[in-house]
């Protein structure tokens, strides 16, 4: 099946996968992507920190979830770019992540998913990842547009799955109606599109 594009207001990603948000936590003072705590060596949070936020003036109004987890991996092809999914990989940390499919548990019948928000090149290395509820567009613009997805129709679970296709642009991993063997990951509010 061909890889098809689902646009970032035509679906959410589950609220609360990676915890509770902290509730005394808001949007850094230099943004998600601020060079300070964003792809850094030392983590500046705790691993796992969530915090959340109300997405509006861009994209969909909603909540939107972050989560700083650790860079397990970078896929040597493709990169780590924004719009990117990682998946947990399959040694080590929980909060350590990978765009890499051989680095993964998704072989594993599937496992917690994030969204990169931005390029991150170093292993080892701390960052934010989109991680729940609506696009977070208005923080972070890179993350509206069109995700790779396998297919996907109103309503429907979400999943993640090796992509079809992969590539710099889309990465090595894609949104996936939900099968009893995966973990899920969101919802899709509308049809895919074909991929432009």
């Amino acid at each position: 099946m061909a890889l098809q594009g689902l646009d970032s207001e035509k679906f959410e990603l589950l609220l609360g996968l990676w915890g509770s948000p902290d509730p005394n936590l808001g949007e850094p003072k230099d943004g998600f992507t601020g060079s300070e705590h964003h792809n850094v060596a030392a983590a500046v949070y705790p691993a796992g920190t969530v915090i959340e936020v109300r997405n509006s003036g861009t994209g969909v109004a909603g909540k939107s979830q972050f989560v700083y987890l650790e860079i397990g991996g970078v896929d040597a092809t493709n990169g780590l770019a924004a719009k990117h999914i990682c998946l947990q990989c399959d040694a080590g940390d929980p909060y350590e992540v990978s765009s890499d499919t051989s680095l993964t548990l998704e072989a594993d019948g599937g496992t917690k998913g994030a969204i990169a928000i931005s390029t991150l090149t170093a292993t080892g290395y701390f960052a934010w990842f989109w991680c729940g509820g609506v696009c977070p567009e208005a923080f972070v613009g890179a993350l509206g547009g069109m995700y790779a997805a396998e297919t996907a129709v109103p309503g429907n679970a979400l999943s993640i799955d090796v992509a079809t296709t992969s590539s710099t642009t889309l990465g090595d991993f894609a949104l996936a109606p939900m099968v009893a063997t995966a973990m899920p990951i969101g919802t899709a509010f509308t049809t895919h599109s074909a991929w432009s």
